[in-house]
């Protein structure tokens, strides 16, 4: 493990990274840079994380921009060469995810000034909103009251923001999907389908504004008769 303090804006050198899983690189940002590039050659075979630290105990991954690839990673197993922000970060570190076989390096310098994120070049991919975007899918055959689909984690709502059915069999029946209670105003679906005259029933819904299920609250099911069913929910939790 080598330990690095960053009293001047260059740093790094040949084989600086060890082979061995856990194996470190760690700067001390005692000069309160802002910004870093550099080029990294993990070991032989093996990969490479970034991680920062704030209060110098706990580390968390980071982004950094490869500018070989134009996107942002977390790790890295081939040459490139990054940059990216490290304002506000105490300790930065490359640590040897997975072994390689031959010591890797890391040649770089740190900047005093503020790194642009580039981020606008790219923009945020569709599942980057803010939150994890979870999905829920569900087959039933039989008659169904009151089931649960979705339960939140402990002081969470759920929101929807997709869902889909398919309805098939022969035998129609009246369908609900609702939050805790199948009553007016806690409803996301209900309807009769007569599979019987449209021999399938297929309704998909990207919903505006999500549908929410309330603190606490689950997303529950209910079908009146023995249908084929199949149903599918896109959201998140918050």
């Amino acid at each position: 493990m080598g330990i690095v303090f960053l009293n001047s804006e260059f740093f790094g050198s040949v084989g600086n990274i060890g082979k061995e899983a856990d194996d470190a690189v760690i700067c001390v940002n005692n000069a309160v840079f802002n910004t870093i590039s550099f080029h990294i050659e993990p070991p032989l075979g093996g990969s490479v994380g970034f991680e920062e630290s704030i209060d110098g105990e706990s580390w968390e991954n980071f982004s950094l921009r490869s500018t070989t690839n134009d996107i942002f990673k977390q790790s890295v197993d081939i040459e490139e060469h990054f940059k990216g922000s490290i304002a506000g970060s105490r300790l930065i570190r490359f640590r040897t995810l997975t072994a390689g076989s031959a010591p890797g390096t890391i040649i770089g310098q740190f900047s005093p000034f503020v790194s642009t994120l580039e981020g606008i070049e790219f923009n945020a991919p569709p599942h980057r909103f803010g939150f994890l975007p979870e999905s829920q899918d569900f087959s039933f055959t039989t008659s169904q009251t009151a089931t649960t689909l979705w339960a939140p984690d402990i002081n969470k709502n759920i929101h929807i923001t997709d869902f889909a059915i398919i309805v098939g069999g022969t035998q129609d029946g009246l369908i609900s999907i609702f939050r805790t209670d199948d009553l007016m105003g806690h409803r996301l679906f209900r309807g009769n389908i007569a599979v019987t005259t449209n021999r399938q029933f297929s309704f998909s819904q990207s919903l505006v504004t999500p549908f929410d299920s309330g603190t606490d609250e689950s997303i529950k099911f209910s079908s009146s008769e023995d249908m084929i069913i199949d149903l599918m929910i896109q959201g998140y939790q918050s």
